[in-house]
């Protein structure tokens, strides 16, 4: 396939968010060439960075889970957002389809800065007033609709951050029960315990986040 190779020694070297290594193939020894950009002490252990890849995808490729990974991020599904919304609001169906049509109901998520631009671009323009509706094109361009558009898409993203830490907190009860019943299963349930544990804390920093972005927002209202 394009774009892969077989790089012997190479998979010995185990995987550090935090560092930064300078690769590429040198044309002149003719060796594929990492290098560190911080000095190493003799026998210490030498680390690169696999990419900037969230838990879900170390996971996923490589079988493991990083701890304080700074790419970490909890992905949020429409499903969750749709539970979260207000049910009286007759536009829903609408709105949920423009946000499809224009993309805007993937890649949805908190990290430890609280919400994504794309995830707080898709909230304002589903708490959209009937009346600020034909504005929906101005929201996916990043405009700011109004104070109360502004002030309602920070409820709803706490709202969801909150009915999320619920969801985290519950699956980890059940995790600490299967550990103990299944002690065959030990070493998977504890990549799925350290990968709940890592979602838990990015969703706990980000209502905080929230929390603190609302109370600004309503001391200017």
């Amino acid at each position: 396939l394009e774009g892969f190779a077989l790089a012997p020694y190479l998979d010995l070297l185990n995987h550090n968010p935090q560092v930064q290594v300078h690769a590429e193939f040198n044309n002149t020894s003719r060796c594929y060439e990492i290098k560190a950009t911080l000095p190493y002490k003799r026998y210490d252990q030498v680390f690169i960075c696999y990419g900037p890849h969230d838990n879900h995808r170390l996971l996923l490729e490589y079988g493991f889970v990083s701890s304080n990974n700074p790419h970490s991020v909890v992905y949020i599904e429409k499903d969750v957002i749709f539970a979260c919304l207000s049910k009286k609001d007759k536009q829903i169906a609408q709105k949920m389809s423009i946000l499809k049509e224009h993309g805007f109901l993937e890649n949805l998520t908190f990290d430890f800065d609280g919400s994504s631009w794309r995830l707080f671009t898709a909230l304002k323009l589903l708490c959209l007033e009937p009346e600020e509706f034909n504005l929906w094109k101005n929201v996916l361009h990043g405009a700011s609709v109004s104070e109360g558009n502004e002030k309602k898409s920070l409820e709803l993203a706490k709202r969801i951050c909150l009915h999320l830490i619920h969801e985290n907190q519950e699956a980890m009860q059940k995790v600490s029960v299967l550990k103990k019943a299944r002690s065959e299963l030990q070493e998977h349930l504890q990549m799925v315990e350290a990968l709940r544990l890592e979602e838990l804390r990015i969703l706990q920093a980000s209502a905080e986040v929230l929390a603190n972005l609302t109370s600004v927002v309503s001391s200017m209202t």
